[in-house]
């Protein structure tokens, strides 16, 4: 699926009690506070700015796919990825499935679109051990995954992080790259502070669609008990 650059600069807050500071995410379920956007033409601060754009937007939906293209295409702006995919941990904890993807050749994901957690692959070792990984060549992945071969490879660098609330795994992020290149700090920084509130919308987004299951069923309850007790016919009347 390809994902257009939907993060738009957004407007400035009326009040700015703390110039020049990025936004904090909340942990879920915490009224969400918006600091000032720092300014962007300092390159010291443009990626600031940039987070301050990705939680205004990520504020605006509870939807996890859409949540999960808004990241991606940051990734793209901040870190000059040439194509980005999240990937949801199932209900049963045992895999990993990628809800949103872009920058990949049309069916080169079919194959990954489910990972089981167990399985010897880049995502799947971040997911299950919450530890980011960093490749910065084709060189180095297959060093650490010799069952991949050169024709999986469409990228020639990769920067993979887990999607953690707490003490729980949720998913993970992968950013790849069109040339090899070194991971300084302060990307390593960046993508795995991304990852953070991408975990933060995914699950926002999966306690909305429980709050909405939930308020279904209690509707339904009602009607029911409005309409009256179901008459099950005796056997005398049959």
């Amino acid at each position: 699926m390809h994902i257009s650059d939907p993060l738009q600069p957004l407007p400035q807050p009326a009040s700015a009690p703390c110039p020049g500071v990025a936004a904090v995410p909340k942990m879920v379920g915490q009224e969400r506070s918006v600091v000032p956007e720092p300014p962007s033409d300092d390159p010291l601060l443009a990626p600031l700015a940039l987070l301050h754009t990705l939680l205004a937007q990520l504020a605006a939906t509870n939807e996890a796919p859409v949540s999960a293209e808004l990241v991606i295409a940051m990734c793209a702006r901040a870190v000059q990825a040439s194509g980005g995919a999240v990937g949801r941990c199932t209900d049963d904890g045992q895999a990993v499935e990628i809800i949103a993807s872009s920058g990949y050749a049309p069916g080169a994901l079919d194959r990954w679109a489910r990972l089981p957690l167990a399985a010897p692959l880049p995502l799947s070792d971040v997911v299950r051990t919450r530890t980011a990984l960093f490749l910065s060549s084709p060189d180095e992945l297959l060093s650490r995954y010799p069952q991949l071969t050169t024709a999986d490879l469409q990228h020639r660098a990769w920067a993979l992080a887990p999607l953690t609330v707490g003490e729980r795994v949720v998913g993970g992020l992968m950013a790849s790259f069109e040339a090899p290149r070194p991971f300084t700090p302060a990307d390593q920084l960046l993508l795995t502070t991304v990852a953070q509130i991408c975990a933060q919308a995914l699950e926002r987004a999966r306690l909305t669609e429980i709050e909405r299951e939930a308020r279904e069923i209690t509707t339904a309850t009602i009607h029911q008990i409005a309409r009256g007790p179901t008459r099950v016919p005796s056997s005398s009347s049959r």
